[in-house]
């Protein structure tokens, strides 16, 4: 993941950070001083970058990566998180050090990391229908509807996504995007999994994506 996440231009990375920070893509454009036609699409190329199915998760992401960064960079820090203890620190003999894992459990597990684990469920649903609502707003269903489109099914999708790959590397990335893609599917309006697919389709496409590669470039 971390090579994925270092293809992400500095201006999705902005985007995200503040996506990470319950921004709106209005408020995120105001901030940025860009269209919110813009912010939609840096969320929506960093999430097809990142091979997730929305923003909040590819926004989560980032964060961690770059959480991970900073700590690897402080010598303060620790592998379990915590700060060096003083130099004149001791323990008493009665106090044997134990690993991390055993302050909170016996399996090493938070006794409240299933409530966490919960809310986190409930904020992705909440953050995915917030998404839904804005792209309704901003594309409702036109009516008359018109004429549809041919169906097909994911296979179909995915083995020409593959074929049309500009690179190999780039059609490794198909099979875990369009995954990303179907398990929201069947929550989103079909418009908005049309358009997810679009900017699967543009990063697949595209000749100077090269994943493995930082690509600091400022769109």
């Amino acid at each position: 993941m971390t090579g994925q996440v270092e293809l992400l231009t500095g201006r999705e990375r902005e985007c995200l950070r503040l996506v990470d920070r319950h921004f709106s893509s209005k408020q995120i454009a105001r901030e940025l001083g860009m269209s919110k036609t813009s912010v939609d699409t840096y969320c929506d190329r960093a999430r097809a970058k990142l091979g997730v199915g929305d923003r909040y998760h590819a926004a989560r992401l980032l964060a961690d990566h770059e959480r991970a960064s900073q700590t690897a960079r402080d010598p303060v820090l620790t592998t379990s998180g915590q700060t060096q203890p003083p130099a004149h620190g001791r323990i008493w003999p009665h106090q044997e050090a134990r690993p991390m894992k055993h302050w909170n459990g016996q399996d090493g597990r938070p006794e409240n990391e299933q409530a966490a684990a919960n809310r986190a469920a409930v904020n992705r649903a909440i953050h995915l229908r917030r998404e839904i609502e804005a792209f309704e707003t901003r594309w409702p269903t036109p009516s008359p509807r018109g004429a549809s489109m041919p169906g097909f099914c994911w296979t179909q999708l995915e083995r020409q996504l593959t074929d049309l790959a500009a690179s190999p590397t780039q059609a490794d990335m198909v099979k875990p995007l369009i995954s990303a893609t179907r398990k929201l599917a069947a929550f989103k309006p079909p418009e908005m999994v049309m358009r997810e697919i679009l900017c699967i389709t543009w990063v697949l496409l595209d000749e100077n994506f090269h994943p493995g590669e930082a690509d600091a470039q400022m769109a």
